[in-house]
This record gives C-alpha cells, structure tokens and sequence, in this order.
C-alpha cells in the first residue's frame, strides 16, 4: 500500500540523515488534499512516530475558525501514538486576486479579502493547542510553471513586488503575537451575550489578551455589530483597568469602558479579527494618552513603508 511504501522511503531516509548528522530533525507527511483521518491514524499506528520529529500538514479552509473542528480525534491518535512528535500546519493561504487554480481558488477575494482571511488563520493556529507550529502561503506571487497564470497568495505583488495590505497585517500579527510576550492561556474564560462570536484567550505582557470574530466568510462585507463581553480570569482580584480594542485588520486602536463589575466591556465585533485588552499590554507598539477615548491610529512609521 501507499502507507507502506511511504514508511519505508522514510525510514530509509531517516537512517541516512541521521547517520549524517544526528542533530537534524526530520519532518514527515506534508500531507495535502483530503487524506482521511483513518490514512492519517494508519500512519502513526505503522510507526511514522519512530522516524519523524515532526509531522506536517497543508491545511486550507474557506472560514478559518472551521477548521480542526473534525480533526480533534486525529490530533488525539497522533499525541497517542507519537508523544513527542510536533503537529506543523506547513502550507495555507488565500490568493487576492482569482486565477481559477490553486487552493480556495473559488473563493471570491480581493486584497482586503486577503487581510481578514490571514488574520483569522494565523491568530486561530497559534491559539490551538494541538499545533506547534504554522505558517502562511506565500511570500511573493509567482508564475505558475506552465506561464499560463499566476498564483497570487502572496503579500508582495507580482511584477514590483511592492507590498499589499496583508503584509502590513502580518507584521501586526507578527508584532502583537510575538513568541514570549503573548502566549495562550486557557485559565481564561470568555463569554458573550451573542452567540455568534469565536473567542481566543492569550495573555501578552501579563494581561489578558482576547482575540475574537464572527466566524462569517471572510469574502462578506464586514457589518459591526456589539455585544456584551465578560472575562472570568484566572487570578480572582484581576480586573479590567484601561481596556482597549485593538482591529488586527485596519490597525486602530479604540478604548472602551469597563463594566461595573471589570470583568467585560460592550465591544463592537465582525468578521474582522479584534482584541479585547489593556492599553498597557500593547506597548511599545501603541501608546495612548490618558483617558483617550477616540480611535487612534498605530503610530510611527512600520506600517507605511
């Protein structure tokens, strides 16, 4: 069978690199299409543990938030079978412009398409406990190998590679979703008057940081829409200070106004990725005057070059 062969082609592989160099990790899989969670589990049941130090996927789905939701149980035989092998999204993206080939390529999409579907995927992978690692699709447009079309997944454009919007929107990612101050943190508990929010709980700098979205196609118009949002924190005496909300997609900043309580806020939400935190917990990035109530810009100049 295919399983078979490939093990085998891995096995061999494996012992070679090792043998060459015993510090090099090896990453399997790659897997790309539809294969079933019972090809997946057969995989790991035959021992692909054994020779890989990572297993990687290329995952693509229309509305981000969906994704996973069926590959719960993979995830689960995976840690089973293969404790200490790391789960890599290596591959997935969505293009701004329509070729008519490639992944999500009958999705309507434009530029700003682009930003809200990147938001979205990003921001959900590094909040999953089950992946380790992921990645976006791509770096720059590039020519299909038949020069027939042009793949346009990329945040540089094809031609001058000058920059599109999502490249602004994935430094703001990289910024404000930085490795060491901003980690997940499932102490956090989120809830909302409307059921029609998804909710993801990090803390950066120390403070609770909550991104969320109405898990909508990214290809409609964004409609603001407001509810009521409560935060149960793990520390009992930690309460919302100076909270803001911060448009992953556009970059402005607004304050809101704690309850009562200081445990939520009424905040505006849509299809576009927003976070819920203190106006401390984004600095350096975004600095606020004291008792600033009017949307304010991310200042400098990193995100107009």
């Amino acid at each position: 069978t295919w399983r078979q062969d490939y093990l085998e082609f891995l096995k061999i592989t494996a012992e070679e690199i090792r043998a060459a160099d015993p510090s090099a990790r090896i990453a399997a899989g790659a897997t790309a299409g539809t294969p079933g969670d019972d090809q997946i589990a057969g995989l790991f049941e035959d021992g692909l543990g054994a020779y890989a130090d990572i297993y990687t996927f290329h995952g693509y789905g229309a509305i981000p938030e969906t994704f996973g939701r069926t590959s719960a149980a993979t995830y689960a035989m995976i840690r089973k079978n293969a404790p200490k092998v790391e789960i890599w999204r290596g591959e997935a993206g969505l293009p701004s412009a329509p070729s008519g080939h490639g992944a999500l390529s009958n999705v309507k999409t434009s530029e700003a398409v682009q930003c809200r579907w990147m938001a979205r995927h990003l921001v959900r992978d590094l909040a999953d406990p089950a992946i380790d690692f992921t990645s976006y699709f791509h770096l720059f447009d590039f020519e299909h190998f038949s020069h027939k079309y042009t793949y346009h997944y990329g945040v540089l454009r094809d031609g001058d590679y000058s920059r599109k919007p999502s490249f602004v929107v994935l430094r703001r990612i990289r910024d404000f979703f930085d490795d060491g101050c901003c980690v997940p943190d499932r102490t956090l508990g989120v809830s909302a008057k409307a059921d029609d929010v998804v909710f993801h709980a990090f803390r950066r700098n120390g403070s609770a940081f909550v991104a969320y979205v109405r898990p909508e196609s990214p290809s409609d118009e964004p409609v603001v829409r407001e509810t009521d949002v409560s935060v149960f924190f793990g520390n009992s005496k930690e309460r919302w200070r100076d909270p803001v909300v911060l448009n992953v997609v556009d970059g402005t900043v607004t304050r809101v106004k704690p309850d009562k309580w200081g445990f939520g806020a009424h905040l505006p939400y849509s299809g576009e990725l927003r976070v819920f935190t203190e106006a401390a917990a984004l600095r350096p990035h975004v600095m606020l005057a004291p008792g600033e109530a009017a949307t304010s810009e991310l200042r400098g100049q990193r995100d107009h070059e």
